[in-house]
């Protein structure tokens, strides 16, 4: 009724628009028309950021959200992405939603404190924004297992100590560094992470004896440290002793020399110290102190004719047992009986072939009395010029006599011109010799 007309809309996009009113006119009043302009502002925006969870820890995911919103008068929803900086760790673009919101979710966020930037570029409508704020990303907890193989050593066995290193949830960052094994009484060693989480190491220096062990894991920048603890007991290792004569059989008054080797038994490592006892039967008891190849030994002239039983007893150590060797029998002989070679002359013979033999070597082997001795072993070498050459060697008959026949031999025997049958001694009878000549009879031929 007063003439005015009036329109309301909010599409108006951004930006300077020229408006124009037209009135139509009617029956009575001709139309007319007026111009205008009006130019239309970004809306404002404000940014609110969040971050979930509130203290996180390495590894764990961490959710950040930027809440875009646009003050009044301003009724246009914001578009577009936000970016979210990390000082020290990653940069991550989200799109907003049609609540305005952004969200990202990241693993990536370093140890420590960090300040966030949360910007919103802003669209044709809504004008951009930020918001700051922190995070600060703790130590992951750990945990750390013990295991011991073998369960029950033996000393010098070799022991291997491994810890796992677990991160405790929500962190999952995977944990670097070392393990340092402390063995009460024993080593103390180092072993590093793999990329399981696992360091083992390996040692047979740990004492007989029970003994306290403690992993202890020193944490890195990611995890922190945590220890385990646990024990092992090593048990004496078990040997054995083995004795040695060094002349069987003696004579009276000859020195003799026993000999025991002590030696670890498998798994065991290591040599056996300590003292070795030797008991002889008829005779003294003697004590050796084990040298660096676990060897002992003694020495004695006082046995007497006859058999001796002698045993090595080793008293063991801490880390090693005692053990027994088997009996050995020391046998003195009685004073030896003196022998005589008596060597028969032989001839060095030319066969049709051209080789040369000697058909018949025989020497005989008595005893003091002028007794022969039967089953002895002579030995018969031709001495020539170029040195000895062996022919071979026989034992003696019941009459005492050893006999070869037919003799190959090189051609170099015929400058040989004697020949020594060698006895070389028993329980109870002396080393004899004896030379006879050697001629060589070029004719007749032999076969």
């Amino acid at each position: 009724a007063s003439g005015l007309a009036c329109v309301t809309t909010s599409a108006i996009p951004v930006g300077p628009h020229a408006v124009t009113a037209t009135y139509a006119g009617d029956t009575g009043v001709a139309g007319s028309s007026a111009s205008g302009s009006v130019t239309v502002g970004q809306g404002v925006s404000t940014t609110a950021l969040t971050i979930t969870p509130a203290s996180p820890v390495c590894g764990q995911s961490v959710t950040l959200c930027a809440q875009v919103t646009v003050a009044a008068p301003s009724t246009c929803t914001p578009t577009g992405t936000v970016t979210f900086a990390i000082a020290g760790g990653p940069t991550l673009t989200g799109t907003l939603n049609a609540s305005g919101q952004a969200c990202v979710t990241t693993s990536a966020i370093p140890v420590g404190p960090h300040a966030v930037t949360a910007t919103y570029s802003g669209d044709t409508g809504v004008a951009g924004s930020s918001a700051s704020g922190s995070v600060t990303v703790g130590q992951a907890a750990s945990t750390t297992a013990l295991t011991v193989t073998p369960a029950s050593p033996v000393c010098g066995q070799s022991v291997t100590l491994c810890a796992q290193v677990t991160t405790a949830s929500p962190g999952t960052c995977t944990p670097t560094g070392t393990v340092t094994f402390a063995v009460a009484g024993g080593p103390t060693l180092t072993g590093t992470l793999n990329a399981s989480g696992q360091a083992c190491v390996t040692t047979s220096a740990i004492p007989a004896g029970p003994h306290a062990v403690t992993a202890t894991y020193a944490g890195d920048t990611g995890v922190a440290g945590s220890s385990a603890s646990g024990s092992v007991t090593v048990g004496q290792a078990t040997t054995t002793t083995v004795l040695t004569s060094s002349t069987n059989p003696s004579a009276p008054g000859q020195n003799v020399t026993f000999t025991a080797t002590v030696a670890a038994v498998p798994p065991a490592t290591g040599t056996p110290t300590g003292t070795v006892t030797f008991v002889i039967s008829g005779g003294p008891t003697l004590t050796g102190t084990l040298n660096a190849a676990g060897q002992a030994t003694v020495s004695t002239n006082a046995l007497t004719t006859g058999t001796h039983a002698v045993t090595a007893t080793y008293g063991g150590d801490t880390c090693f047992a005692g053990s027994i060797s088997p009996t050995i029998t020391q046998v003195v002989s009685p004073p030896s009986t003196t022998t005589t070679v008596t060597a028969t002359p032989a001839t060095i013979r030319l066969r049709f072939n051209g080789t040369f033999v000697i058909p018949t070597l025989s020497a005989t082997l008595r005893d003091a009395s002028n007794n022969p001795l039967p089953g002895q072993t002579l030995t018969f070498v031709a001495n020539s010029v170029v040195g000895p050459l062996p022919l071979g060697s026989a034992v003696t008959d019941a009459s005492g006599t050893a006999t070869l026949s037919n003799v190959a031999v090189p051609s170099t025997v015929i400058t040989a011109f004697t020949y020594t049958a060698s006895f070389a001694g028993a329980p109870g009878l002396s080393p004899s010799s004896g030379s006879a000549s050697l001629t060589f009879q070029a004719t007749p031929l032999l076969p």
